[in-house]
């Protein structure tokens, strides 16, 4: 695989690098500047680690648990939002495009305690508890705050790849290093390992599609093999992954890619897109019966007795709410202790998680979801670059199957998005971040 720091990636309709386009020049105050301890990137990535409990490696799962990765989750955002603040010339206010995403949805959640309490009498203190993982939210003015360029995210989301698919391939041929237990429950059918599986699908493998867009949107600016070879591997360990939605829609925008990209020179352009093509149909034919089980798969699990997507969007859109007002306020997080309606609702194979914004819906109430498709849709704008707009897509996508936004790894996921959305929106060019 190529090695070295990426390369800066192009603006749409231009050769410029990004980075120099991401941030206004401003005149030297001669005052001395503070440094933040870690760059964004590798601040990025800490908090990427953290969300994912650090994939529950042995050795560190052993004195951590989700609450204590909460904990550090909302103590680097503190440290987050100190050391960048403290590194800018002038100080500048919060970006309100980062702070009203946190505020709607935060005020749907609180609204949605109400309904909790009128229908389960589950307490407001107990509500919060219950949905406390939704702190993360407050990641997304700490983001604004690091004036992130996706340069930085490129080079988190590598590195957090590479990190995943080290731990995959190990626990893959016999050296475990990663709490298998977690990860599989027998009594679970979601979480369970078919014989012919070759990896744990740890989580985070979102991360491997982001940084596979990064190198796409050079990619589609101007072709250069090293972009190319690691969107090949990205997309390679997104396959022996397997996560379905992920992959189909991360393999659908790599062929477009490919099909599509630039160069200076026709003829090098018409010989790379053949080169292109030939890969894509060659990796396709000799993983074809891979394909066909994972469609197969697909088809199975839309409706079958122990797990059903179908029954669960046809429970939560139709039967979940007992009157109108609960679609529009939610039906709150409830706990177990409180009432076992999830518990049950999961041993007749619906998953709320597995239902993507109508499970999130139905937690938390029309707002938030509201919020998620005014950000798509800004997402997906025709002035939005590559980077922007394959995130949309992506994150459509995503929530309606598996991105339900209610877990630390996802939540930052959510907020790295939006950032990218209104950073592109503001930006002094709108086809430049």
């Amino acid at each position: 695989m190529p090695t070295g720091p990426p390369t800066p990636p192009l603006c749409k309709n231009s050769h410029t690098p990004l980075q120099k386009k991401m941030t206004p020049d401003t005149p030297s105050t001669g005052a001395s500047t503070f440094h933040a301890p870690m760059s964004p990137s590798v601040y990025l990535l800490m908090l990427m680690l953290i969300s994912v409990d650090f994939f529950h490696f042995y050795p560190v799962s052993q004195f951590t648990s989700d609450d204590i990765c909460l904990v550090l989750f909302l103590g680097m955002l503190w440290l987050g939002y100190k050391w960048y603040s403290s590194a800018e010339q002038p100080p500048t206010p919060l970006d309100r495009n980062y702070v009203w995403p946190v505020v709607a949805i935060g005020a749907g959640i609180f609204i949605s305690f109400f309904a909790a309490m009128a229908l389960y009498d589950q307490s407001l203190l107990t509500s919060f508890l219950t949905s406390r993982t939704m702190l993360s939210l407050l990641a997304l003015p700490v983001i604004g705050k690091m004036n992130l360029s996706p340069i930085d995210v490129g080079k988190a989301a590598t590195w957090f790849s590479l990190i995943l698919l080290t731990f995959a391939i190990f626990d893959a041929v016999g050296i475990p290093v990663v709490d298998q237990e977690f990860y599989l429950d027998p009594d679970n059918p979601k979480d369970l390992v078919e014989e012919d599986d070759f990896v744990i699908c740890l989580p985070g493998y979102h991360w491997l599609a982001i940084a596979m867009f990064f190198f796409l949107d050079r990619l589609k600016q101007h072709f250069n093999m090293r972009d190319f070879c690691w969107s090949v591997f990205m997309i390679g360990g997104l396959f022996l992954l397997q996560n379905r939605t992920v992959l189909f829609v991360s393999a659908l925008i790599f062929v477009y890619v490919c099909l599509t990209f630039k160069s200076d020179n026709r003829r090098q352009m018409v010989f790379f897109r053949t080169g292109a093509i030939v890969f894509i149909v060659g990796f396709i034919a000799f993983t074809l019966s891979q394909w066909v089980l994972l469609f197969t798969e697909t088809t199975s699990q839309l409706d079958n007795d122990k797990y059903s997507r179908i029954l669960a969007y046809d429970y939560f859109l139709f039967e979940a709410c007992p009157s109108f007002i609960y679609y529009l306020t939610g039906t709150g997080f409830i706990s177990a202790n409180v009432n076992t309606i999830l518990q049950d609702l999961m041993a007749q194979g619906i998953y709320n998680s597995d239902v993507g914004f109508v499970g999130f819906w139905n937690y938390y109430g029309i707002l938030p979801v509201i919020v998620f498709f005014v950000v798509i849709f800004n997402g997906l704008c025709r002035s939005q670059p590559y980077f922007v707009k394959f995130n949309a897509l992506f994150v459509l996508v995503c929530g309606i199957t598996i991105a339900c936004f209610n877990t630390m790894d996802k939540i930052l996921w959510l907020c790295v998005f939006i950032y990218f959305v209104y950073k592109a929106k503001t930006a002094p060019s709108r086809n430049n971040l």
